[in-house]
């Protein structure tokens, strides 16, 4: 066992000084995987991979219409030009309450937020 080992590390060293002579890395025919985590295949183990549960959760902002809002809105390009007077300091109190409970965001029991008022004023 121990020499068809040796042979097959010399013949990875082989092919990969054949490739760098050829002008290619010595890497250049292992896999490129998006994600090195689950190496592609949505599991790590039996539990599904975050990059799998982050594309699922991207799906369905997709279909749902807001995927292309989320790739535009953002706290630094959320307008308060459309406020005035009561509205306006209402308005810039609950863009700092929200901002800073997103950078503070972990997702270990950060709690929520509840947004309350007349349909639109979301």
């Amino acid at each position: 066992m121990a020499e068809l080992e040796a042979e097959s590390l010399a013949l990875s060293e082989k092919r990969g000084r054949l490739l760098v002579e050829n002008g290619y890395p010595a890497d250049y025919t292992e896999p490129e995987y998006f994600c090195h985590d689950c190496k592609d295949t949505g599991y790590v183990g039996e539990k599904m991979c975050v990059c799998k549960k982050r594309a699922l959760v991207m799906a369905g902002y997709e279909s749902s219409g807001i995927g292309a809002l989320m790739k535009t809105q953002r706290f630094d390009t959320f307008s308060l030009d459309f406020y005035s007077g009561e509205a306006l300091v209402k308005a810039k109190n609950n863009l700092a309450v929200t901002k800073r409970f997103a950078d503070g965001f972990s997702g270990e029991s950060d709690g929520n937020l509840l947004f309350a008022g007349a349909t639109g004023l979301g």
